[in-house]
């Protein structure tokens, strides 16, 4: 069973986006528990649709859950400002602490801070997301400042669409989301190639 937590100390920065993004690629490979730990409950709310090919639960209830060897995959969808030391323990317990960030200076530097208190603990990595359509290079400077940081980054760059606001006010499953979405989907999946390099 893998496990993949979704984290920044920085609220704004697509963090449940993320989650039910991972969440739905994973689902593609056997059964997913994406546990909700916001205190927003925004993926319950995602999920009250029953449009999403994953379950998802309450911290609370996750327990017994985990217990029933059901599910192949479980995507933790942390809590917005996380307490200190709850980066290095999601870190240390599970195989991959994604870390979507903005390239907005304030989420980058909160994105820095998360890596600080995840370093030695386990793997973390990276998601730049919300990126302006081209010309516009802040996407790919935010993620070349990372990594000269010593931050590893996803390759690929999610680019910042309103189709995500209407995935989460309907409820949608992203992948089959109509519109434009398909195209914002292929982000998704390159972000999913490297994620099964990482998890395998």
């Amino acid at each position: 069973m893998s496990l993949i937590a979704i984290s920044n100390f920085k609220g704004g920065v697509g963090k449940t986006t993320t989650a039910v993004a991972i969440a739905t690629l994973l689902s593609a490979e056997g059964n997913v528990l994406l546990i909700d730990a916001d205190q927003n409950k925004s993926a319950i709310q995602w999920a009250s649709y029953g449009h999403v090919p994953f379950d998802v639960r309450l911290e609370a209830e996750a327990r017994p859950l985990l217990m029933s060897g059901k599910y192949q995959h479980v995507v933790i969808d942390s809590q917005a400002a996380p307490d200190a030391g709850e980066i290095a323990a999601l870190c240390k317990g599970s195989d991959l602490l994604i870390v979507p960030t903005s390239p907005e200076p304030l989420a980058m530097t909160s994105t820095a801070k998360v890596a600080a208190e995840a370093k030695g603990h386990g793997r973390m990595m990276a998601l730049v997301n919300m990126i302006p359509p081209k010309p516009q290079t802040d996407g790919i400077d935010a993620k070349g400042a990372l990594e000269r940081a010593g931050i590893t980054c996803f390759n690929r760059l999610i680019r910042k669409s309103k189709v995500y606001i209407y995935a989460s006010e309907a409820g949608a499953d992203m992948s089959q989301l109509g519109g434009r979405m398909p195209t914002y989907w292929r982000d998704w999946l390159e972000v999913g190639k490297e994620l099964s390099n990482v998890i395998e």
